[in-house]
């Protein structure tokens, strides 16, 4: 799992006009994209402070 997202992230930084942002597996884009599209910048801070609060 680490090494899927460090060998994403050095994939991204060798190319020659890397991008701003990296969002390493198919499901953390997918995630990602239907968070941009259906809720707003709040809602998402909100699910993800809770999702994080679970884990500790």
């Amino acid at each position: 799992m680490a090494e899927d997202v460090v060998r994403t992230a050095l994939a991204a930084l060798d190319r020659r006009n890397p991008p701003p942002s990296v969002i390493a597996g198919r499901l953390n884009r997918i995630m990602a994209f239907l968070a941009r599209r259906l809720a707003t910048r709040r809602q998402v801070i909100r699910l993800i402070g809770r999702l994080t609060a679970e884990g500790t």
